[in-house]
C-alpha cells in the first residue's frame, strides 16, 4: 500500500518548510505541482511544472487521483498546511482501509505577533495555535468556525471521484473522521476532532506575508476571494490588531510596499 503526499505551490519561502516537516511521516512519495517561474529543486520530491495551466489546483489534483494505483492513498495539503500525527503515516492509515476518505480537521495558527518574514521554520515562527472556536472568515455558515474545515486522505478505488480543495467528491463513498465516526462525504466541514491527527493550518503567517498572499489575489479557481475590505476584516477577526499592522496593511493597499520594512 502506497501513501502519497501532494501539494501545489508558487511560494519558495513555504515549500522547503512544508517538505521538511511532512517528510518525517514516511510517505512513499511527495509530489509538488510547481506553479512558480523557477524550479524548487528539493530532494526526495517529484516536481511537476503546471504554471501553463489556468486555475490549476483542481486539475492537478484530479490528474494525480486518476493516475494513482488502486488501493493507494493520497493526502492533498496546501503549502501552508502541515500534517500533525504521532508515528508513521502507514500505521495511522491501516485502521481506515475500508474507507474512501479520512477527514482531518484544521487547527489554525495566526500571526503570533510576527509582523515580517524571518528566516526560521514555520513551526518555530508560529508556535501557538488559535483558540478552538476561532473565526477568520465571518461569512461561513452559522455555527461553523475555522477549525471545522477538513482536509482528506483519499483512497483510490473503482468509484468515480472528483477532486476537491478540502475533500474529494465520491458519491456513495465512506467518509470518516479520525475516530471512525461517519461524516458527510462531500462537505468541507465537520465538528472538530483532533484525535490521532489534524492539519496545522498557518492561514495568516506574518502580517507582511498575509498581505503578499491575500490582498488583490485570486483563489485556486481564478475567482477573486473577496474585497480587500472583507479580507482585512477577516485578518482582524483572527489576530490581535495593532498600529504597526495597520501601517503594513495600508502600505500594501496603497501599493507602497517599499515602506513596509
Amino acid at each position: 500500500m502506497k501513501i502519497h503526499l501532494v501539494t501545489i505551490t508558487n511560494k519558495p519561502k513555504l515549500i522547503n518548510d512544508w517538505c521538511e516537516w511532512n517528510k518525517k511521516y514516511g510517505f512513499d512519495s511527495i509530489t509538488i505541482f510547481n506553479n512558480s517561474e523557477n524550479p524548487f529543486g528539493i530532494n526526495e520530491t517529484t516536481e511537476i511544472d503546471c504554471k501553463s495551466l489556468e486555475a490549476p489546483q483542481l486539475k492537478c489534483y484530479q490528474q494525480f487521483m486518476n493516475n494513482m494505483a488502486l488501493g493507494s492513498w493520497a493526502l492533498f495539503l496546501d503549502d501552508d498546511e502541515l500534517l500533525d500525527l504521532d508515528g508513521d503515516v502507514h500505521d495511522f492509515i491501516k485502521p481506515y482501509n475500508n474507507c474512501d476518505t479520512v477527514r482531518l480537521n484544521w487547527r489554525c495558527y495566526g500571526d503570533n505577533g510576527e509582523l515580517h518574514y524571518r528566516e526560521a521554520p514555520i513551526w518555530e515562527r508560529f508556535p501557538e495555535p488559535c483558540a478552538e472556536n476561532v473565526v477568520y472568515n465571518d461569512k461561513l455558515p452559522p455555527g461553523i468556525t475555522e477549525n471545522w474545515h477538513v482536509k482528506s486522505f483519499y483512497k483510490r478505488t473503482f468509484k468515480p471521484a472528483q477532486a476537491g480543495i478540502h475533500t474529494p467528491i465520491i458519491p456513495g463513498g465512506c467518509a470518516v473522521n479520525t475516530r471512525m465516526e461517519p461524516q458527510i462525504a462531500n462537505s468541507p466541514f465537520q465538528e472538530i476532532c483532533w484525535d490521532k491527527a489534524f492539519v496545522r493550518h498557518y492561514n495568516t503567517l506574518s502580517t507582511e506575508e498575509w498581505c503578499e498572499r491575500r490582498l488583490n489575489k485570486l483563489d485556486c479557481c481564478g475567482n477573486k476571494v473577496g474585497t480587500n475590505e472583507e479580507l482585512v476584516r477577516f485578518y482582524r477577526n483572527e489576530n490581535v490588531w495593532s498600529n504597526e499592522k495597520e501601517e503594513i496593511v495600508n502600505a500594501y493597499l496603497r501599493g507602497n510596499t517599499e515602506t513596509v520594512r
